[in-house]
């Protein structure tokens, strides 16, 4: 399975925004072999510079949360079909 179709899968599976240490988490168990914490860095700026994901991080601190845009659903969309 692809890294990255699945974080656009989890994500799109969410109302509203989804915290980075659970996004984490549930590809770990979704996807074998366990994905080492580089490679979901490196998923995530990609998705990210092209648009298909949005990081929301409060102001005051706290965890990162993701989630996907339009573009991102359309990608998806398409990876699926």
């Amino acid at each position: 399975m692809n890294l990255n179709v699945e974080i656009l899968r989890v994500l799109d599976g969410t109302n509203g925004s989804y915290p980075e240490p659970a996004l984490l988490h549930e590809l770990r168990m979704t996807l074998p072999p366990t994905i080492t914490t580089a490679e979901f860095d490196s998923a995530i700026r990609g998705l990210q510079d092209k648009r298909y994901i949005t990081g929301i991080k409060p102001e005051l601190g706290g965890e990162m949360r993701w989630k996907i845009t339009d573009e991102g659903k359309g990608a998806l969309n398409s990876a699926l079909r």
